[in-house]
């Protein structure tokens, strides 16, 4: 059997998302992109050029602020690598790009680059230039552009738009809106707007104990979560309580003990969120049988009816054994219904 090992398959990968390949940019800008690792990511670094590694914001989203004022117009590459929970350093990845400060300057005010968005929202913007703005297009898919409806005239050096996007209409994931314009003496600018939709709400799997099973005492709950952008929050509610559950990174699975002694019945709702708002509840319904809760108390040399027969009333002992899955604190008795005794023990005693 010939196997060939892939050395490079557990490495991290990063990709940036923007600015996109040879795409102006006109003024401060934000490189955004995603990393993926099965391990968990640790951190992104981005640089332009030949400056020295700058650590990103975010992990999967990562995003990294860069004024233009430290770089002259023309073509710049951008690099940007990653390094896993363990220490393994990915491929580094590079676009170019060109910077051009003298273009017309659209700006999204509303909203950030690399922004997790679901449902529907609107995007409020400026385009600016000294030279004044003559008109603002938009496209869904880089090709079909859009005339978009600006405040202000013409000759104003500064003017306002709005876009209303629903992203119930796309699959979900990352999602570009070009825009371009020019101003008044015909220089164009343009922009790209990323975000990543996502509508779909967090996986809650219950591994144990089934809804089926018969419980009582402490019960362990135990499963996975579960989000492709990430969560946010895990918790649950317990006797109108809400608690968080703490979680590892890039491991999906849980568990958490609740006391449900002496009840009948509980009920259990575990609540994930995640990035992007999205929510789920799992409630689950525990039935419980307190009579298996209790105690066991064994003689030891008795009878099946609990009778000792042929004890030394002067060096006899009465032994035993006490047992429970929660642990026994103490045992009680009493001879010919005098008053109670106690004395602690975790198991096995002596009277």
């Amino acid at each position: 059997i010939n196997i060939f090992i892939d050395s490079g398959s557990d490495l991290p990968v990063t990709s940036i998302s923007s600015p996109t390949e040879n795409m102006r940019v006109g003024g401060d800008f934000t490189v955004i992109g995603t990393a993926k690792d099965d391990d968990g990511i640790d951190f992104v670094e981005v640089r332009i050029d030949e400056e020295p590694f700058i650590r990103a914001e975010g992990q999967e989203f990562w995003s990294s602020f860069f004024s233009v004022r430290s770089f002259s117009d023309g073509v710049h590459t951008i690099s940007s690598r990653v390094t896993d929970i363990n220490g393994l350093m990915g491929d580094e990845v590079y676009i170019s790009f060109n910077i051009d400060k003298t273009k017309p300057e659209i700006i999204i005010d509303s909203h950030n680059n690399g922004e997790i968005l679901s449902g529907k929202f609107t995007i409020l913007g400026t385009v600016s230039d000294a030279n004044g703005i003559q008109n603002l297009e938009y496209s869904l898919d880089g090709e079909t552009y859009i005339d978009l409806k600006l405040s202000g005239k013409p000759i104003h050096t500064e003017r306002k738009f709005s876009l209303k996007i629903d992203t119930k209409e796309s699959e979900g994931g990352t999602e570009y809106i070009w825009f371009k314009t020019k101003d008044g003496t015909g220089s164009a600018g343009s922009t790209v707007f990323v975000y990543y939709s996502d509508n779909k709400k967090p996986e809650i799997v219950i591994k144990s104990p089934t809804e089926e099973n018969i419980l009582n005492g402490f019960v362990t709950v135990s499963g996975t979560v579960h989000d492709e952008v990430g969560l946010s929050g895990f918790s649950y509610i317990y006797d109108k309580e809400e608690l968080a559950i703490p979680l590892i990174t890039g491991n999906p699975y849980w568990s958490h003990t609740f006391d449900v002694s002496g009840r009948k019945t509980a009920s259990i709702t575990f609540v994930a969120v995640d990035l992007s708002g999205n929510t789920s509840n799992y409630k689950l319904d525990l039935k419980m049988d307190n009579d298996t809760d209790l105690p066991v108390l064994t003689l030891i040399d008795s009878n099946e009816n609990n009778n000792i027969e042929n004890i030394d009333p002067v060096y006899g002992y009465l032994k035993g054994i006490a047992s429970d899955d929660d642990g026994v604190k103490f045992i009680k008795y009493s001879f010919d219904k005098t008053e109670f005794q106690t004395i602690e023990s975790n198991g096995p005693f002596l009277i």
